[in-house]
């Protein structure tokens, strides 16, 4: 039943229009849709398993995972768009365990993008 339950939640996540990735709390790649993929301009097999850190300078995917937006959504411009990032830790306290974040979607010069991010 457990394995059922996240294999839904993982299909659900890849499904939503909103671009997600998750990070551990020290900051590794656990989870990337394919959204975040597309906004992002990155394929998962290449950022799985990666620090924060450890991923190319000034890239899209550099640029928005690197952003303190806990507590308030954090604006990123990707390729002409504008993306509003916004952290959100999960199972605990702000500053502690794995986080998430959700951004909703902004238009910049007639291009739109979303994605979600996170940093602890």
């Amino acid at each position: 039943m457990e394995e059922e339950r996240k294999n839904l939640a993982a299909r659900l996540l890849e499904e939503v229009d909103c671009g997600t990735v998750y990070l551990d709390a020290g900051g590794k790649v656990l989870f990337i849709n394919r959204r975040a993929e597309e906004i992002l301009h990155v394929e998962r097999a290449q950022v799985l398993g990666k620090r924060v850190d450890m991923l190319p300078l000034r890239t899209p995917i550099y640029r928005v995972l690197s952003e303190n937006a806990q507590d308030e959504p954090v604006e990123v411009s990707v390729d002409g768009a504008v993306i509003q990032v916004r952290s959100t830790p999960l199972g605990g306290a702000p500053s502690k365990g794995n986080s998430s974040s959700c951004a909703t979607s902004a238009t910049t010069r007639g291009k739109s993008a979303s994605a979600r991010s996170s940093w602890p």
